[in-house]
């Protein structure tokens, strides 16, 4: 049986800039190479995760 996401799913979508973090110039300065690495992956899966959601939310709701 094929199921759809609840109505409320369907209503409340996020975009990218909801669940990103930003860094001011100043903020980004005190990063080290490997907490920047890090930000950039993880900033990367909520791409994916987003885009993933947004395919899946278009054929749904």
């Amino acid at each position: 049986m094929l199921s759809f996401p609840p109505l409320s799913l369907c209503q409340d979508l996020v975009s990218f800039e909801d669940v990103a973090v930003f860094f001011s110039v100043e903020e980004w300065a005190l990063l080290d190479s490997e907490q920047k690495a890090l930000y950039r992956e993880v900033m990367l899966e909520n791409k994916r995760n987003i885009a993933s959601l947004a395919i899946y939310l278009r054929f749904s709701c």
